[in-house]
C-alpha cells in the first residue's frame, strides 16, 4: 500500500506538469483550460518519448485484455456452479448478457447498473465479514509461510491499483495540489481496510497449512444457507462491477480506434448513407463490443480455471510496469527536464540584462528576443 501511494503521488506530479505545460501553450495560442484529461500514455510521451509512449499504450491494451480473461473465466466459475452448468458455459452466457446490456443500455445503463452492483457489494461485505468472522478461528491468523508472499504480491498489487483514475482526479479537481495529494492518501485507506479485513476473516477460517483448503469454500460449506448465498453473491458483484469499468474504458478506446479507421476509409472509398448512419448509429458499437469480448471469452472458456493465472500476470508483470516502474522514471525524466527549463529561463534573463546594460545582443537570443535551445 505504502509502495502505490508514493507510485499515485509520482503520477499526479508528472500529471500536474504535463497538464501546465499544456495549459500554458494553449493560453499563448488564446485558448484556454482543456477539460481534457492526460492520459497514461500522454505522460510517458512527454517524458519518455514516442516510443515509450506506443509501448505503454500497448501495455494497457494487453492488460484490459487480460484482465476481461480474468473477470470472464471466474464469473464462468461463480454462474456456472449458481446455474449447476459447465464453467466455460457460464462464462458465454455471462460476457453475452454483459455484452447486451453494453450495446443497448451504453455508459449510461452500465453506471445505473454499476452503482446498484455497488451498493449489494457493500452491503453483502459487512454481512459475510462479520458472519465469518463469527466463525472463524483468531488463532488460525498466528500461522505464516512466508515462502507464499512472492505468489500473493501479484494479486495484492493488483487489487489495491487504482492509479488509472490518476489523471481524472487531477483534472476533477482542477489541478489543486494539496488537495489531490490528500485525496489520494484518504482516499486509498478505505481500499486498504477492507482487504486486509477481508483476509484476516478468510484466512482465520481455516488454518493455512492445510493445503489446497479453499477457506470461502469452508465458509460456504459450514456457514448455512444464506451465508453461501451472500459469499456467492459478493463474489458476484465484485466481478461484474470491475467486468463493467474495464470493459467500459478498453471499448472507448476501441471505438475511438474504428472511427478513426472509419473517416479514413470514407475519404477514399463512397459509402452510402443509410449503411454510414448504422455504422455511426449502431455498428460500431456491436463491432467494437465483438472485438473486445470475442477473444476474451475464447480464452476464458478454453481455459476455465485461468483467473489466477490472468490474475498474476497482469499484476506482476502489467501493474507493476505500468503503476511501478514507469512513474519513478517518467517522474525522474519530468524533474531533469523542468530544471534544464529553469536554468533556461535564469540564463535568458541574464542575457536580457546584460543586453541592457551593454546594449548588444547575446549570442544565445535571436532576433524575436527568445531564446533558441535547438
Amino acid at each position: 500500500w505504502g509502495v502505490l501511494v508514493c507510485e499515485a503521488l509520482l503520477i499526479a506530479e508528472v500529471n500536474l506538469a504535463v497538464m501546465r505545460e499544456r495549459d500554458e501553450y494553449r493560453l499563448e495560442h488564446g485558448r484556454g483550460h482543456s477539460p481534457i484529461s492526460i492520459t497514461l500514455s500522454d505522460m510517458a510521451g512527454r517524458t519518455l518519448g514516442p516510443v515509450a509512449q506506443q509501448a505503454v499504450t500497448a501495455g494497457y491494451l494487453s492488460i484490459s485484455m487480460v484482465l476481461m480473461v480474468a473477470y470472464i473465466a471466474k464469473s464462468g466459475e461463480v454462474f456456472g456452479d449458481l446455474a449447476h452448468i459447465e464453467h466455460s458455459s457460464g462464462a458465454v452466457l455471462f460476457s453475452l448478457a454483459s455484452g447486451l446490456m453494453l450495446y443497448f443500455g451504453g455508459t449510461r445503463g452500465a453506471d445505473l447498473v454499476n452503482r446498484w452492483l455497488t451498493f449489494a457489494l457493500v452491503g453483502l461485505f459487512g454481512y459475510v465479514l462479520v458472519a465469518g468472522g463469527a466463525a472463524g478461528d483468531v488463532s488460525n491468523l498466528a500461522y505464516s509461510d512466508w515462502s507464499a508472499a512472492a505468489g500473493a504480491v501479484p494479486v495484492m498489487f493488483l487489487a489495491l491499483v487504482y492509479h488509472d483514475l490518476i489523471p481524472v482526479l487531477c483534472t476533477y479537481l482542477g489541478g489543486d495540489e494539496t488537495k489531490i495529494r490528500s485525496s489520494l492518501l484518504i482516499g486509498s485507506m478505505p481500499p486498504l481496510a477492507m482487504f486486509l479485513s477481508w483476509d484476516a476473516m478468510a484466512l482465520s477460517i481455516d488454518s493455512s497449512h492445510m493445503e489446497g483448503v479453499d477457506p470461502l469454500a469452508t465458509l460456504i460449506a459450514t456457514g448455512g444457507p444464506f451465508l453461501g448465498v451472500a459469499v456467492q453473491g459478493f463474489s458476484v458483484a465484485a466481478i461484474c462491477t470491475s467486468f463493467i469499468g474495464t470493459s467500459l474504458a478498453l471499448s472507448d478506446f476501441t471505438q475511438t480506434k474504428l472511427q478513426r479507421a472509419t473517416d479514413v476509409f470514407t475519404d477514399k472509398v463512397e459509402v452510402p448513407v443509410g449503411v454510414y448512419r448504422w455504422w455511426q448509429r449502431s455498428g460500431m458499437k456491436g463491432a467494437t463490443l465483438i472485438i473486445i469480448l470475442t477473444p476474451a471469452v475464447a480464452i476464458a472458456a478454453a481455459n476455465s480455471d485461468s483467473f489466477l493465472a490472468a490474475a498474476h500476470i497482469a499484476g506482476a508483470y502489467g501493474m507493476t510496469t505500468l503503476y511501478g516502474v514507469l512513474p519513478p522514471m517518467m517522474a525522474w525524466s519530468m524533474r531533469g527536464t523542468l530544471a534544464l527549463e529553469a536554468r533556461a529561463r535564469e540564463s535568458r534573463e541574464t542575457s536580457t540584462t546584460t543586453t541592457r546594460w551593454t546594449g548588444e545582443q547575446s549570442d544565445d537570443v535571436g532576433p524575436s528576443g527568445d531564446p533558441d535551445w535547438g
